[in-house]
């Protein structure tokens, strides 16, 4: 996501995402060498990862990432065995980090050692989903930006109180490099599409 040419004034636009996403020039999907999905130990979306992953495989190579390899349990009961450690990855051979929403993603949020992988992963490729955009958000990333979340009056709250733009919507184009949705949806995988093709 780094080759991606900026839209000049692109937060100007109040079009809709699909408007003026395709105004924006994205790489082959030849360039691309891995997406990294990052999960939570405990009580991750099980809905948004199962969609992710069907949705994303053969149009990009995927890595899932815990903070070990043990296996994780979601929000229904469902288990992964990720492929690594998020702080073993060598982010010089990813170029984009999905982070999966529900409730345990907070577990990253403070956490000394993930956030310099969040911030190189914001200036090079990051989406969030649902509740995952607070730890952005929490970090100052997204301060005056645009951004949606789970609907939760609590979560929208204090995306206001940080400074963050609250979007109601689908899929939003936070930054040249940011995508934020509240959950995995069809919107977000079209715009994958576009950037993976």
């Amino acid at each position: 996501m780094d080759r991606i040419i900026l839209l000049l004034f692109f937060s100007l636009f109040g079009r809709d995402f699909g408007a003026w996403l395709s105004l924006i020039n994205f790489a082959p999907l030849s360039s691309y060498r891995n997406c990294l999905i990052l999960i939570s130990p405990r009580e991750f979306s099980e809905t948004d990862f199962h969609f992710l992953e069907k949705s994303l495989r053969g149009m990009v190579p995927l890595t899932i990432a815990s903070r070990d390899t043990t296996f994780c349990f979601g929000d229904s009961g469902d288990s992964v065995k990720p492929d690594i450690s998020i702080y073993n990855i060598d982010t010089l051979k990813y170029d984009l980090l999905i982070m999966v929403g529900g409730p345990g993603i907070l577990l990253y949020d403070g956490d000394k050692r993930f956030l310099p992988i969040l911030s190189h992963f914001a200036r090079k490729g990051l989406i969030t989903l649902g509740i995952s955009t607070l730890i952005v958000a929490r970090n100052g990333i997204l301060k005056g930006k645009p951004a949606t979340t789970i609907r939760d009056r609590l979560a929208i709250k204090e995306l206001d109180s940080l400074g963050v733009i609250y979007r109601d919507k689908p899929v939003v184009l936070s930054s040249p490099t940011i995508l934020t949705a509240p959950s995995a949806n069809q919107k977000l995988i079209s715009a994958l599409s576009r950037l993976f093709r």
